[in-house]
């Protein structure tokens, strides 16, 4: 018996100076001590507080959750339609864009000097783009830009078919109106003299008169008389063309005549200018 409570000592103590070891490397709350069973001399067991202290360990922290980055502001134009002839429209859409940005600037070319439209509420912006006929296919690029981003699409315009070209008409020439028939004439002159001739000398002379065709009809059968026989033609013509002229010639021969003062009329007539006949008269005077 005196063995076991010999042993029982030692583990107290030992017990103890684990205890205060445990104490001074990590401060804790004090904690109630459970109570140890010992045996006495007389073989009862007794409990007897424990020399151990328990610790109660801190809770760990819950980290921090990291701040999610920022999406990145981004664009994309769309061109409808895409092939065309004369016009198309441009939807450009903007994602992500800073505050504060409420317009957009859309080409309708590399060349154009763009257009300022709004920003819609769903981030959206149009332009109607319209291009001059071309008579060949021409490739285009878009583009919109908005809050420091930019997008692009290409576009191709087909060629327009332009008619050809109607032949000018050439003018019919303008019929020249078709002339009244026309049959005039003229003689010249219609009066001259007085003549005077020598009887006893036989004296003749020759006087010449001009037929002029003044109408737009040749002139034909004509006729140049005298009213007097002793004076005589001697150069009809037979025909006379539109526009023309000719000499007719009369001889006065005073041979024979009586001495005396004569009046004669000169005729001039064709056959197909039967509504007009002219005449030229002479006076003549025959000397014995």
């Amino acid at each position: 018996m005196k063995s076991v409570a010999l042993v029982l000592v030692f583990v107290g103590l030992f017990s103890l100076a684990f205890g205060c070891l445990q104490e001074k490397q990590w401060p804790v709350s004090p904690t109630p001590l459970a109570p140890t069973a010992s045996v006495s001399a007389g073989g009862d067991a007794s409990v007897a507080p424990s020399v151990f202290a328990t610790r109660t360990p801190s809770p760990s922290p819950s980290p921090s959750p990291s701040p999610s980055p920022s999406p990145a502001p981004n664009c994309v134009l769309t061109a409808n339609p895409v092939t065309f002839v004369a016009s198309t429209d441009l939807v450009a859409v903007f994602n992500y864009l800073p505050s504060g940005v409420t317009t957009a600037v859309l080409k309708c070319s590399a060349t154009d000097s763009g257009a300022t439209v709004p920003i819609g509420v769903q981030g959206s912006a149009f332009r109607h783009c319209v291009f001059e006929p071309v008579s060949s296919a021409v490739t285009r690029t878009t583009s919109a830009a908005a809050g420091g981003v930019s997008c692009t699409v290409d576009i191709t315009q087909s060629a327009s078919v332009f008619p050809s070209p109607s032949p000018t008409p050439t003018p019919s020439p303008t019929p020249t109106p078709s002339a009244t028939p026309s049959w005039v004439f003229s003689v010249a002159p219609t009066t001259f003299g007085p003549l005077t001739l020598n009887a006893s000398n036989n004296e003749t002379s020759t006087q010449t008169f001009t037929l002029v065709n003044n109408g737009n009809q040749e002139l034909s059968g004509w006729t140049c008389s005298s009213s007097l026989g002793w004076v005589a033609n001697q150069s009809c013509p037979t025909s006379l063309a539109a526009g023309s002229s000719t000499a007719v010639n009369f001889l006065f021969n005073s041979t024979g005549v009586a001495a005396n003062t004569y009046a004669v009329t000169l005729s001039f007539q064709a056959v197909n200018a039967t509504a007009q006949s002219s005449t030229g008269s002479v006076t003549i005077t025959v000397t014995p």
